[in-house]
């Protein structure tokens, strides 16, 4: 699923019969809400408050980095400019929080590991 505007992703994560997915990557910079407003707003929602939410962009001040970890992001990650490398990056993100961390399982949470670097290549 492809989403393009701020508003369209939280709209389909709390919708009842939205995808529950096992982690959001979210860019800081999107149209319409930011990532720090889907994050807040996906924070209150009790389907989506315990999904890993990791902050991938070019956060330009501590300050911004601070203001997603305290209002739930799980860690904030700088989005590398060279597109080979974003690909990479986002795969070790996936791998980490679907396959190395550890947290009580939730419905609909992936029971293998996958192939992380194959699905960020297929997304991007």
């Amino acid at each position: 699923m492809v989403i393009r505007h701020g508003g369209e992703a939280v709209k389909s994560l709390i919708s009842a019969n939205g995808p529950i997915p096992d982690l959001i990557v979210l860019d800081f910079h999107l149209p319409g809400f930011n990532g720090l407003e889907i994050l807040r707003e996906l924070r209150k929602q009790e389907r989506t408050r315990y999904i890993p939410i990791v902050m991938l962009s070019s956060l330009e001040s501590d300050d911004e980095v601070l203001d997603c970890l305290h209002d739930g992001a799980n860690s904030c990650v700088s989005k590398p400019a060279d597109p080979h490398t974003y690909v990479e990056q986002v795969a070790l993100i996936v791998r980490y929080w679907l396959t190395v961390d550890k947290r009580p399982e939730q419905p609909g949470q992936m029971q293998q590991p996958v192939d992380a670097y194959a699905m960020a290549r297929d997304i991007f």
